[in-house]
Formats: structure tokens, sequence, C-alpha cells
């Protein structure tokens, strides 16, 4: 239930972005008395429908830019993801001691509910997906929020008697936490992504190492065994850790044992999972389902459930998402591999025949790690975006490529070039912000291309 709303009434917020989280937050702030400024650089006509919603709670607009005695005036800055917390007024504020903070915190101090949070570069929806699967299988009062989709401060205002929000989380939305205590948080993964932001690989991996900041040894950590930075990282940590990994065995967690996906608690052998069960596919998913199960079996909820759960969870949309076989050639949307190491996992999912579409807004990765992929999985690379030519310049000696400047017009060459049997696959390590809003629109942009094409059809894979 809600918690310490009367310390939001006559406070000054400063909300810095006006996009989904922004404008949740505006929302839930001023329904509970809070004085709100909401700025953003964009203008009137550029935020479109939101501007009209945020006139209806009462809020001062900033918009256009941002007005710096505005952010002095304010008690607290709430900071929208997409937002550096850089930017000259932010640190001006920070600096004369206002509080900055992000929207889960904000969100963190005003429930009494359990929360598990889930970071790592790679595989964080699906997971947070089949782990808020879980818990509802298992009859638990959740709901599923964050980086996902809907803002935890969102969920929480519109249903504030939830018992427990499973919310992925971002490094920008970890960046400006500082109560921000999960009872229960995993990190799945660390591998170079966000480099145009971050000023270094560390750097971006210790905004992700502050999901754990604040936890005790009442509370539990999930980690990925087979990943170099977590290992170092976990002798660190204040509490209880729960591995999971494909390569070697744990005491107290999930582990790969001649095929099957064992669940160890105490060096103990609780139960084997057969991988056959899931509708999900790659190995990264097998780590995928281990590092839910290890979360699910922290709170309490029981194997059988895990297994219902896991048994009928479905791959989610942009994620390795099979849209259509058409003469003989399939296609596969993965518009949320917005970084090369998740560019990779795709490719590891297929074997051989893939005509691969790559690029977009550059997150400053080295596309030269694909090699080996490239020269024994892919026929052909289609190139396109901002990236382009960055990408053409690191890979165009490895595997045959055509670039096209539009993404339209690249999903059109794929299609020209398809041969029966082949696989074309949207997986383009990079952003979309080129030339889409988010991957969502770009994974669309995708299926609705290939939802045009006439010839024979096939539904499923």
């Amino acid at each position: 239930m809600l918690i310490n709303t009367e310390q939001i009434k006559k406070t000054r917020y400063v909300i810095v972005g006006a996009a989904r989280s922004g404008l949740s937050a505006a929302e839930f702030l001023a329904a509970h008395g809070a004085k709100v400024t909401v700025s953003d650089k964009k203008t009137v006509d550029q935020l479109n429908g939101n501007v009209e919603k945020m006139k209806q709670l009462d809020v001062d607009l900033d918009l256009g830019g941002h007005t710096e005695k505005k952010f002095l005036k304010a008690d607290c800055i709430v900071l929208s993801p997409g937002v550096p917390k850089e930017i000259a007024q932010v640190v001006k504020a920070r600096e004369a001691g206002i509080e900055v903070i992000s929207e889960v915190e904000l969100a963190f101090r005003h429930t009494d509910a359990q929360v598990i949070g889930i970071t790592g570069s790679n595989g964080k929806t699906t997971t947070t997906s089949l782990t808020g699967a879980i818990f509802k299988e298992a009859g638990y009062n959740s709901l599923t929020c964050g980086n996902i989709g809907n803002s935890f401060i969102g969920e929480l205002k519109r249903h504030p008697e939830t018992e427990y929000f499973v919310v992925e989380l971002s490094s920008f939305q970890l960046e400006t936490i500082k109560r921000f205590k999960p009872s229960i948080a995993s990190i799945l993964n660390i591998t170079p992504d966000h480099l145009d932001r971050y000023f270094n690989f560390n750097e971006y991996a210790d905004a992700k190492a502050q999901i754990f900041m604040n936890q005790t040894g009442d509370e539990s950590a999930i980690l990925n065994h087979d990943d170099i930075y977590l290992k170092k990282l976990a002798p660190n940590l204040k509490s209880k850790i729960l591995w999971f990994s494909s390569h070697e065995p744990v005491a107290n967690g999930c582990c790969l044992k001649d095929g099957k996906i064992c669940l160890m608690e105490d060096g103990k052998l609780v139960y084997e999972f057969d991988p056959s069960m899931l509708i999900i596919k790659g190995p990264h998913n097998i780590e995928n389902f281990m590092a839910s199960c290890l979360m699910a079996r922290a709170a309490g909820i029981d194997v059988d459930s895990i297994k219902r759960a896991a048994s009928a969870f479905k791959p989610i949309e942009h994620r390795l998402e099979f849209v259509r076989k058409v003469l003989g050639v399939m296609y596969y949307n993965d518009s949320k591999a917005t970084n090369i190491d998740s560019t990779i996992k795709a490719l590891e999912s297929f074997e051989k025949n893939i005509i691969l579409i790559l690029g977009g807004k550059d997150k400053g990765g080295d596309f030269t790690t694909l090699e080996s992929y490239l020269k024994t999985r892919v026929k052909k690379v289609i190139l396109t975006g901002e990236a382009g030519d960055k990408i053409r310049e690191q890979i165009g000696g490895m595997v045959d490529f055509v670039q096209e400047r539009k993404f339209e017009y690249a999903v059109n060459a794929a299609i020209g070039v398809a041969l029966p049997g082949d696989i074309v696959l949207l997986a383009p390590a990079c952003a979309s912000f080129d030339e889409f809003e988010n991957y969502e629109e770009r994974g669309r942009k995708f299926k609705e291309i290939i939802g045009s094409m006439t010839g024979g059809d096939s539904l499923d894979g």
C-alpha cells in the first residue's frame, strides 16, 4: 500500500523529461498535493498529446529547454531515465544541495510492497516478463513494470494495493537511486553497452551494480556465475547470493548438468527441469529461466508453479519474435537487440543461412566482435542507419553486405536476396533513435513490411 504520502504535500518537485515515466511521476505527485514543474528540452509541438495531459494536472510546464532558476527552487528533482544526470541544470541543483532521484526511487519511497529488481545488459525484458508470469501463476498479488513498459510510479498510482512489483531496471534508472532496496535483485550479465553515454565499461557496470547498494543479509542477490565482472563483484555484497551458470556446478542456485537445469539448495538437488519444456529457445533463454527460477524461489514460490508458468511462457514482442514464413524464408524480429552482445545471442539461436539486418544509432560498440558469427552463420549483412558506415568499415571484409540508408529499404533488400531455407533476422546491435521513437516502433515497422508480403505463408516456425 501507499506510504509517506503526507511528505509529498507542498513539496516542490521538478521532473526532468516529459515522456512516459515523467508524465507518470507528475500524475502521482500532483495527485498527492505536490507543487510540480515538468521540464523538457522538447517544445510543445514535439511533445504532442503529453502537453494536454499535463495541463489537466495543473502543473507548471518548462518546455523548449531547462530553466535553471526553476531547478534551483526545487526541493527534489526527479530525473527521467533518458536524461543524462550531467546536464548543466541538474549539476547546478546537485551542487546547491538539492536531491536528484530517479522515478523508481520516487516509487520505492511511497510503497511498502516487496520489489524484485532485474537488470543486466541483455535478457532483462524476457526475464522480467517470465518472473512476473511465475509470480502470477503462484497467486501472488504482483505487477510487472519499469523499463519493460509501464513505469513503476505509474503502476503504483494505479494499483497501490500491489504486494510485489517485478521491476525491469536500466543503468540509467539506477544511476540516481538513494534508498532503493529490492528484496530480491538480479544482474543477469554485464557486457559493453551505452558507451555513447558512459565514459567507459567500468562506469556502466558500476551503475548496474547500484541495484545491490542498499541490500543487507536479509535480501537476495541472483548473479550469473559465468560473468567475470559479477564474480568479482560478489565478495563486496552483503546480501544472500544465489548463482546461475551454464558451465559450472553451483551449491546454491541453478546450473546445467547432463542437459538438465538443476535447482540446487545447500548442495542438494531439489529439482531437475528439462529445457525442452521452454517455448522460448536459445542458450540465453535457459539462463533467463534460471534467473527467474531463483528469484521465484527466493520469494518462496513452489517448483510446480515455476514449471507451469515457464512451460506456458511465449517469446515477447520484438525479442527473437517469429513473424512469418514466406516462400520458404523465415523472418524474425529481434528489434530489442540494441547492443552487440544481444545480437550475438540472436545469432547463436540459428546455425546458418542468416541474412542479418544491422544498424541504427551507434552506442559505441565494437562490431569486429561479430567476426566469428558472420563468417560461420551469416550469408549476407544488410547495413542501415547512422551506424552503417562505421559497421561497414569494421566488418566489410568479413562478409558480403549491402548498405541502405533507410530502414525500410534495408528490409526490402533483405527480402530481395533471401532464398528458401534462409532466415532474415532483424538484430540491429544499435539503438533505434536515428529513425524511430524506440525499438518497438522499429520492430513494428519490420513486421508491417513482412506482413504485407504476398506468397506462401506459414504462421509457425
